[in-house]
């Protein structure tokens, strides 16, 4: 995997389908399209849809789940973590 660049896309599904097998983040959570769709609504705010609160606050649960699996799974295999908390 060292030296691959990754695609440009926003698509979390798809990157984390491309990770080998062995990544714990490729098993939870199950479906990241709503993050995948915060990231474009957040970079591309134009036609952006009003969130409740509760989905503010899921989408936060979820993403702060995935950056925690994603720092388990580098410090496994050596890649260092620094600044990788979320915020």
């Amino acid at each position: 995997m060292t030296g691959l660049d990754p695609p440009r896309t926003h698509d979390l599904n798809d990157l984390r389908n491309r990770l080998p097998n062995g990544w714990r983040v490729k098993r939870s959570p199950p479906d990241l399209g709503r993050l995948s769709a915060f990231a474009t609504d957040s970079r591309y705010p134009d036609d952006i849809a009003p969130v409740s609160p509760v989905e503010s606050a899921t989408a936060v649960r979820q993403a702060t789940a995935v950056v925690r699996v994603v720092r388990e799974d580098f410090e496994r295999r050596g890649v260092p973590v620094e600044g990788l908390e979320p915020r």
